[in-house]
């Protein structure tokens, strides 16, 4: 039989080739819905004297959650939920001036990006129907700020301009991802036996295990031709607890096991030993004493030495806000950034030096929370070098400019329902003045003995900021220190203590830092920032601090339980 085909079914196949995309044709109603409406709109949409958008972006995420608490060994909640969600981006004006960067009224303006709801369904017209009405509401919410922002600009006088938006070269990406077995009923029996432990420790009166398995996939299309397929798995297990010490006062800790597959995820018998240890110090610091005051050499081991690198540096490392406002108290809503005038100044020691790479994945054999390819506003992710011999020499950067920084470097992240802002990845703490963490422990003793000293101060393990009463908001300040000791200087013993904090902190604490250890502890962590909770990751050495404050910090006290916990009157 003999196939006729013609000039015409050859130039038809010739054009199926060429307007042919593999990431369409995959996820081709989601992606065909948002880039159908996307080209109305940037062809029809306008309104009166004003021409139709210059930006336009669609953010589509599936929520797929199933979560587990348990409580005292038994299961307390279990269920599941799939939730899908649009956020539409619209600007008007162009790259130099357009209707972002500016609060009429609020700060939400300028760090909420709206969500709403959609069909959970693939069904191109319901999918095409909610992102038509609210790319709707969105342009003529767009006309009214650029009008307002225009008209604030008469009255003020700008010293130096900067442009709203930086112009991105267009990004094509689909994660890989391999479906991971989960088993509800398993892990309700894993999680009723961990909670279980706490059955040994009658001063600790609450307990709770919050256990989250989620997988987020991302699908994020812009005009500027960046189409993007993130999937973003995540197993979290928080642990709390809660208790009062024989005065009354309420002492509470909280710490957390992450992983993006369970293979990496601590199994049975690990979660139990670990939770079994932290109740038991947790139990030990109840009958701690406390100190009055304070000040001499401090030495933040491992996990504390990571918080006080994010906490007082890392925070501070992403590029300032900005933005015009309408009235100066206004001004007072954007977070403030210890380093926004520091560039090119010395920040640290010489021999200490600082980079953020969210390309790694591991480090020691350990996976990185914070690492991915391509961030939120669909810049591919870069590595950092922000500080070198102690010196500031740049800041993490999202497509929002910043003076005499050039560009994006892919570090615009954000949470659901908040607009990208420059976040960290994974922080990197280099340093070459090093030594062994029992040599790094004989320096203390040594410097507390020059200064006639009776001990110096160890800190283990600071407070995330999540679950502390002490986090400033833009103020340098320190989380209060749930486990630190004294360290004797005659035997070298530990004495546990409570109730401290630090106190009358600034930015120079950084240059007070003598010299760190050889060994480097990763810390994975969510941070609550100005765009939402995004999860990073922090590698640094214990660090060995030449002078702190450290003061009392007692909490108020509170009546005690009328009966005993029924279980331990068996």
């Amino acid at each position: 039989m003999k196939i006729l085909i013609n000039k015409y079914t050859i130039l038809l196949l010739l054009l199926c080739c060429l307007f042919y995309n593999p990431l369409l044709a995959e996820d081709d109603v989601i992606f065909r819905a948002m880039n159908d409406e996307m080209q109305r709109s940037l062809d029809q949409l306008r309104l009166e004297d004003y021409g139709p958008p210059y930006f336009v972006g669609y953010t589509i995420e599936d929520h797929s959650n199933y979560s587990i608490k348990a409580s005292f060994g038994g299961i307390t909640e279990s269920y599941n939920s799939d939730k899908r969600y649009l956020m539409v981006d619209v600007r008007v004006g162009d790259y130099s001036f357009d209707n972002k960067n500016y609060i009429s009224s609020n700060i939400w303006g300028l760090r909420r990006r709206r969500h709403r709801g959609i069909t959970r369904e693939d069904d191109y017209d319901a999918l095409r129907h909610t992102i038509w009405y609210y790319t709707d509401q969105e342009y003529k919410d767009a006309i009214e700020e650029f009008a307002k922002k225009k008209a604030s600009l008469q009255t003020r006088i700008i010293k130096e301009e900067i442009d709203d938006f930086y112009e991105e070269k267009p990004v094509v990406y689909t994660s890989e991802y391999s479906e991971d077995i989960f088993d509800p009923e398993a892990w309700e029996k894993i999680l009723a036996n961990v909670s279980s432990v706490f059955k040994q420790y009658p001063r600790i009166y609450d307990s709770r295990l919050d256990f989250d398995y989620r997988r987020v996939t991302k699908y994020i299309l812009n005009s500027e031709g960046s189409r993007v397929k993130l999937i973003e798995p995540l197993i979290s297990l928080n642990v709390h607890v809660d208790t009062q010490d024989e005065d009354g006062v309420e002492w509470k800790d909280s710490w957390s096991y992450y992983a993006s597959n369970f293979s990496d995820f601590p199994g049975e018998e690990e979660l139990y030993s670990a939770v079994n240890q932290r109740a038991k110090e947790f139990t030990d610091m109840i009958f701690a004493d406390t100190i009055d005051y304070y000040i001499g050499p401090v030495l933040f081991e491992d996990e504390a030495a990571c918080e006080f690198f994010y906490q007082i540096l890392g925070k501070n490392l992403t590029a300032p806000i900005s933005a015009l406002t309408d009235f100066d108290w206004q001004e007072n809503q954007i977070p403030d950034n210890q380093l926004a005038n520091k560039k090119d100044k010395p920040i640290l020691p010489i021999f200490i030096s600082v980079y953020d790479d969210p390309v790694a994945e591991e480090f020691g054999g350990l996976k990185l929370l914070g690492s991915y390819v391509i961030d939120d506003e669909c810049v591919q992710a870069q590595r950092v070098d922000l500080v070198n011999d102690g010196k500031l020499e740049n800041f993490l950067m999202s497509r929002r400019p910043v003076k005499e920084i050039e560009g994006s470097n892919g570090h615009g992240r954000a949470s659901l329902g908040n607009a990208p802002t420059p976040r960290l990845g994974n922080l990197f703490i280099d340093s070459e003045r090093k030594t062994s963490p029992k040599k790094l422990r004989k320096e203390l003793i040594n410097l507390c003995k020059e200064q006639k000293l009776d001990y110096g101060i160890i800190i283990k393990k600071l407070k995330d900021e999540r679950f502390s009463q002490n986090s400033n908001e833009g103020a340098v300040s320190l989380t209060e220190p749930i486990y630190a000791y004294k360290v004797y200087t005659d035997d070298g013993r530990e004495e546990l203590l409570k109730g401290v904090e630090t106190s009358n902190l600034t930015i120079l604490i950084l240059r007070e830092i003598l010299k760190t250890s050889d060994e480097e502890y990763v810390l994975n962590k969510f941070e609550d920032g100005f765009s939402g909770n995004v999860p990073i990751s922090i590698v640094a050495p214990s660090i060995l601090v030449r002078d702190m404050e450290i003061i009392s910090s007692i909490g108020k006290m509170e009546k005690l339980p009328i009966l005993k916990n029924p279980y331990f009157e068996k």
